[in-house]
């Protein structure tokens, strides 16, 4: 793989990169900041330059990377190629898009949400020569927004049982409550053992109920 022009992270020794205009240089910054991930694509959609972090997220060699067709597709995940195919063809008119947010795909089929800014670079005729993508890794943020959300969704859940129970309390309706109880358990996915009450009437009769069928019998 040494001998392969984009094994090379150096955007200055890629023959592809080395003789760009003076504004597609602003790329080469951003392209030694490890916080950043920054990849280059050709009018076609091929991959022009990566940078240690487009290496690290995808767990691609730049080498497997350089030159590879159709980059976008085959490196996010399909449900956002409609995010970047749009945002491509906004740069590709010369407008740049920014706070788009997709799934990379690593090797090991693993997913990294990121939020990307995609920008044209001209030439010094005004024409747009590449695409210059800059992204960061948002998964964490992405964990702790539905870890909040899931807690709201719980929450919620929780605050619409025990007014439901009240309610089925004052009506004696004791087998609402369980039914009530269990229903809310599975709509939450959460794990729990069958729900059941058993009573013993006046008459030393058992009474039981699950919480599924319909009725009990004495």
């Amino acid at each position: 793989m040494g001998s392969n022009p984009g094994e090379n992270l150096e955007p200055s020794q890629n023959p592809e990169t080395s003789d760009l205009t003076e504004p597609e240089t602003s790329y080469r910054l951003l392209a030694e900041n490890p916080g950043f991930g920054v990849f280059l694509l050709g009018r076609s959609g091929e991959c022009l330059f990566v940078n240690s972090k487009i290496v690290e997220l995808t767990g691609y060699t730049a080498g497997e990377l350089y030159g590879m067709r159709r980059f976008g597709f085959l490196i996010t995940h399909p449900d956002d190629h409609g995010v970047g195919m749009r945002a491509f063809r906004r740069a590709l008119l010369g407008r740049p898009s920014q706070h788009q947010e997709f799934r990379l795909l690593h090797r090991d089929g693993s997913y990294r949400w990121t939020s990307a800014a995609c920008f044209p670079v001209r030439q010094d005729d005004g024409s747009v020569h590449s695409i210059q993508v800059v992204l960061q890794d948002i998964t964490g943020l992405k964990q702790a927004e539905e870890e909040l959300a899931r807690g709201h969704q719980i929450h919620d859940a929780e605050t619409a049982v025990r007014l439901q129970i009240a309610a089925m309390k004052r009506r004696g309706d004791l087998f609402g409550v369980v039914a009530c109880i269990g229903e809310q358990l599975t709509e939450l996915g959460l794990e729990h053992d069958s729900c059941s009450i058993q009573i013993v009437n006046t008459q030393g009769t058992d009474v039981s109920y699950d919480g599924k069928s319909e009725a009990c019998s004495l």
